[in-house]
């Protein structure tokens, strides 16, 4: 079953070229159909985190983000995030594989109106450069907006320039840097 090209990437995207979903070749729109006749396209699935996805995330958190946390408590606060009902964890999932996920969460100060957070976002390396990222944010946005929110803010480090181009052609802005400092209790 071919998943239609347009559905993964933005439509002006789309049409200046598309990927084979092996991820290897840049082609043309047209190429890139021709390339994929005869081969099953898989189809990228947004859904709602679940409590089996804990292995999952652990992987994405210590391959993709640097964060080698264990399985089993990544279960743990994936269990109490998810009964908790404030957050929200959306899986990117390929062929049966969650390739992808973004958490997010309240963002309520005294000087602003109520946002959403994004507090971590991930893409396998193997599968970026499909519309992933772009996918799993726009239905992040979608259910900040549902939720009543006025916007969504993210904070990147600095050093991930690539990230940086990315969340900007998709409409996030800001250039504030900060310091981020933690106190271990």
């Amino acid at each position: 079953m071919a998943l239609p090209l347009e559905s993964v990437l933005k439509p002006e995207i789309c049409q200046d070229f598309c990927l084979k979903w092996n991820g290897i070749k840049k082609k043309t729109a047209k190429k890139a159909v021709e390339a994929a006749e005869g081969e099953a396209v898989m189809e990228i699935v947004i859904r709602e985190a679940r409590a089996g996805d804990a292995e999952a995330l652990a992987k994405l958190n210590r391959e993709e983000m640097g964060y080698d946390y264990p399985a089993d408590r990544v279960g743990e606060k994936l269990g109490k995030l998810l009964a908790g009902g404030k957050d929200k964890i959306l899986i990117a999932e390929l062929d049966g594989q969650a390739v992808g996920y973004v958490h997010l969460n309240g963002y309520d100060v005294l000087y602003a109106d109520h946002m959403k957070n994004i507090m971590g976002i991930a893409v396998s390396r193997q599968h970026r450069r499909m519309g992933i990222g772009g996918k799993l944010l726009r239905a992040a946005e979608a259910w900040a907006r549902e939720d009543g929110a006025s916007g969504v803010r993210l904070v990147s480090g600095e050093s991930r320039k690539g990230a940086h181009a990315f969340y900007r052609s998709l409409g996030y802005e800001g250039d504030k840097k900060q310091l981020n400092l933690k106190k271990p209790l």
